[in-house]
């Protein structure tokens, strides 16, 4: 639901579904990276960095997930933390066959 709502600009609602799927799975790095993107395009920065932040600990292994944090980033006028996430992906081997596949 929280995808379709966020695919119509629909993210407060996207937003509100995912926090609550999050009560009960709040290990999830795919929930929190969608959350943190909703916030993000919801215009809520200090609300989606944290989100996006956890998404990455707890799978440092997903490019996508570092991309969003980079966006976030950006997005939040921290352009020089964005280029640092975006250059730390291309130094990564885990990351590096993702950028290149």
């Amino acid at each position: 639901m929280a995808i379709a709502l966020g695919r119509i600009n629909q993210y407060a609602s996207a937003a509100d579904h995912l926090r609550i799927f999050l009560k009960s799975y709040p290990n999830e790095p795919r929930a929190r990276q969608l959350l943190g993107l909703c916030l993000t395009e919801a215009g809520d920065l200090s609300g989606a960095l944290p989100e996006l932040e956890m998404s990455y600990k707890l799978n440092s292994k997903d490019a996508s997930i570092l991309y969003s944090l980079a966006y976030a980033n950006a997005r939040a006028g921290d352009v020089d933390r964005a280029a640092a996430l975006l250059r730390q992906s291309e130094t990564d081997p885990a990351q590096a066959d993702l950028i290149q596949a």
